[in-house]
């Protein structure tokens, strides 16, 4: 203040590196660790349960456009209008399933990281 320049702050890096060390060494321990673990397992249950309940969706809707398929092909062909009504219907049923099969598809890539039980064990030695 005395000069009127700026005055700049300086850390050691070695006080720094200590704490991180101490605060890393005091986080790292087995129940901690195993805590992660149930949490990762827990989550990865409930990733389970969605594929399930999206695959189910996506075989319902299958299903759907099959029945829509057996309406179409057994309308009389002479009788345009009802099997115009019936063709449409199949191509939406079978749209919703294409979207619904592709949707299932990209979230079952995306959800595909799930921890081994080798990575679990390495995880665990971490303690030690």
């Amino acid at each position: 203040m005395r000069r009127a320049g700026k005055t700049f702050q300086t850390v050691h890096g070695k006080v720094v590196d200590t704490a991180v060390a101490a605060l890393l060494i005091e986080m790292m321990t087995p129940m901690t660790l195993a805590v992660t673990l149930e949490v990762e397992r827990e989550l990865e249950m409930r990733v389970h349960e969605a594929d399930t309940a999206r695959r189910q969706h996506v075989e319902r809707l299958r299903y759907d456009a099959e029945i829509a398929r057996r309406h179409y092909m057994k309308v009389d062909p002479d009788n345009r209008l009802v099997a115009d009504t019936f063709e449409a219907e199949w191509n939406d049923k079978l749209r919703l399933h294409n979207e619904a099969a592709a949707e299932y598809e990209r979230r079952s890539k995306q959800q595909a990281s799930t921890l081994s039980v080798e990575a679990r064990q390495r995880i665990l030695g971490l303690a030690e």
